[in-house]
């Protein structure tokens, strides 16, 4: 049988993304421990209590754990103190690892998790396994790895033994084999200790219980032909409308009946929402579409206004163009969201049933639009910053115009490179999903590590800096002025520069906070859609609607705050001068016809010059 890599396997690789970090410039790397606050945690003793509902309790080794029945401090706060820089115990959060024996855990872990949100993502995709009942040792196992145990006078964390690992492996992977996933490498027993020893502490966890038929029941379980799996049980292995009872007996989700198992995930995601939208996604729809049109129309003015007259717009303006160029992609993909459609965009299939996308990259759609908006936006943010860095060298330091244009292909490497390394970390990762609110693809909100190391944070550096060179230009720029105020000459022109700029700076930078601050947000809150899954409207309760009209408020001012500085980029080209060559422009392209033929305004105007032929000048 043609073995697959199990997608258990392949989701304990996304906790690796220290190498990630390499792309990111330093000063983003330094901000990242700011965002992780220490934790103090309660610490229980791990033989007071049993494990799981009428299960034994763990062997350990009291005498090996140094006392460690005499720690209860199921209150306070207890800290390592073997050395610089050790790490604190934290109380395991993970629902499905309570009453397991022990209560404090400590991250990172050996999968290299930096968070228990982390690990505890990755445990719920063995769920339908440990529902399954291959083993009795199974939870504990799977909990001893991702939640290894934490003990004040152990400067380790304690993980399970290797002889657990194979007892569990023996009944748990023919279960596995028989949907064509392979055990987990991560889960590879030669890494676990093979005896609980004071040099190499493990839990050897609880007993096997057999069952009946040998310990090796499959229930009925049976991968059905829309993609979803059954669950052990007595006969009730779907309830109706062919979704996988699992999901009803899943911790955590509050109307399992909109969520649905996928084999291939091996978890319960929710379901999309309806054909049709509720009147807030229909709210939600028009407003996308109202701002996205407005900031498309916007920025492609701005850019062929530069295109048009590069001449006019010379160093330190010409980034501004730059910048409405890359909202102008950004506004452009928020309409083929609109043209795709919703299900097109944020929808997976699995039979008969749709499930709001998971893995961004197996869905093209989700992947391109992900890859438009993200680029673009960070794209946008760079040259915000570069153009408050040119106003800086040329009004701050008095570089001349040809001096600061000799930068511009540091600039552009800039510009267009650091994004690029920040898309690719994201993908690399495959933290994409689909938004089940907007219907875009963007970062997990549940990959805490990439969304802070690879979107807050070059964000924020991106932001400060901007702010900071766009202050001290428009300070320069007042200074100037005030002296050519002083000397009696004129200084209309330093007027509307300053005017301008500070505008600009002003407007779009209040903007740019904002969509930060919305884009944090999800750091503290995740989406509802994980814990209520997608549902129609009218079935809401009443703290549903309540977080709904929240997260539809939410994602109106990301929205708005993502397309709006588009907008204000015509503050920058909003001029006589600029009406002037858009009307000759247009009179140009209405007389191209009548000009071919010798006659009508083109020639009278002077577009076409008479002689031999017809050269157009």
């Amino acid at each position: 049988m043609k073995r697959r890599r199990s997608p258990l396997g392949m989701s304990l690789a996304t906790g690796h993304l220290a190498w990630y970090a390499t792309a990111l410039p330093l000063p983003l790397l330094l901000l990242l421990p700011l965002l992780l606050p220490p934790v103090r945690v309660a610490c229980q003793d791990p033989a007071g209590a049993g494990v799981g509902a009428g299960r034994p309790p763990g062997r350990y080794d009291a005498a090996a754990l140094g006392g460690l029945g005499a720690a209860r401090a199921e209150d306070d706060a207890l800290e390592l103190s073997s050395g610089v820089g050790a790490r604190r115990c934290e109380p395991i959060r993970a629902a499905l690892c309570q009453g397991l024996g022990y209560n404090a855990t400590r991250v990172p872990n050996p999968l290299g998790h930096e968070s228990q949100a982390d690990a505890e993502l990755q445990l719920q995709t063995f769920t339908p396994l440990v529902q399954y009942g291959c083993s009795a040792q199974l939870q504990f196992f799977l909990c001893a790895v991702h939640f290894p145990l934490c003990a004040e006078a152990v400067p380790e964390p304690i993980g399970p033994c290797a002889g657990m690992c194979r007892a569990v492996r023996r009944r748990c992977e023919p279960v596995l084999v028989d949907f064509q996933y392979a055990w987990p490498p991560a889960l590879a027993c030669d890494r676990f200790p093979t005896h609980n020893e004071p040099e190499h502490m493990c839990m050897e966890g609880p007993a096997e219980e057999e069952d009946e038929e040998g310990g090796e029941q499959r229930g009925d379980a049976a991968a059905g032909k829309d993609g979803t799996a059954g669950a052990k049980g007595n006969g009730a292995g779907r309830s109706p409308g062919g979704l996988d009872s699992s999901c009803h007996s899943t911790g955590g989700l509050l109307h399992p009946d909109r969520f649905v198992f996928v084999q291939r995930l091996g978890a319960c995601v929710p379901r999309c929402a309806p054909a049709t939208p509720g009147p807030r996604a229909a709210f939600l729809e028009a407003w996308m579409g109202a701002w996205a049109a407005a900031a498309l129309l916007a920025s492609v003015a701005v850019a062929a206004t530069f295109l048009m007259e590069p001449a006019r717009f010379p160093y330190p303006e010409r980034p501004v163009g730059f910048f409405a160029a890359s909202h102008a992609v950004h506004a452009a993909a928020y309409v083929a969201r609109l043209a795709l459609g919703h299900e097109r965009v944020a929808c997976d299939a699995a039979g008969s049933d749709l499930f709001i996308t998971q893995d961004g990259l197996s869905n093209s759609a989700c992947a391109g639009l992900f890859l438009a908006i993200f680029y673009s936006s960070m794209t946008g943010a760079a040259w915000w910053t570069i153009t408050g860095l040119s106003w800086f060298l040329s009004a701050g330091l008095k570089w001349g115009p040809e001096a600061v244009a000799q930068r511009a292909a540091l600039f552009h490497a800039a510009a267009w490179a650091l994004p690029a390394l920040q898309a690719a970390g994201v993908l690399a990762a495959r933290a994409v999903r689909a938004d089940a609110l907007t219907g875009t693809c963007r970062v997990r909100t549940d990959s805490l590590g990439v969304l802070a190391g690879l979107v807050l944070a070059p964000l924020a550096l991106y932001l400060i800096a901007g702010a900071v060179f766009m202050g001290a230009s428009i300070v320069s720029l007042t200074r100037i002025r005030a002296e050519l105020r002083r000397d009696g000459r004129k200084q209309e022109k330093h007027e509307r520069l300053t005017g301008k700029l500070s505008a600009f700076a002003v407007l779009s930078g209040a903007l740019q906070a904002a969509w930060l601050a919305c884009l944090a947000r999800d750091l503290l809150l995740p989406p509802g859609d994980l814990r209520y899954g997608g549902a129609e409207e009218e079935e809401e309760d009443e703290e549903e609607r309540e977080e709904a009209v929240a997260a539809v408020a939410l994602a109106c001012l990301r929205i708005a705050a993502s397309l709006l500085p588009a907008v204000v980029s015509v503050l920058w080209v909003s001029s006589g001068k600029t009406a002037r060559a858009w009307g000759r422009c247009l009179a140009a392209a209405a007389a191209v016809p009548q000009g071919r033929g010798g006659r009508g305004p083109a020639a009278r105007d002077g577009w076409v010059k008479p002689g031999a032929g017809e050269t157009a000048v």
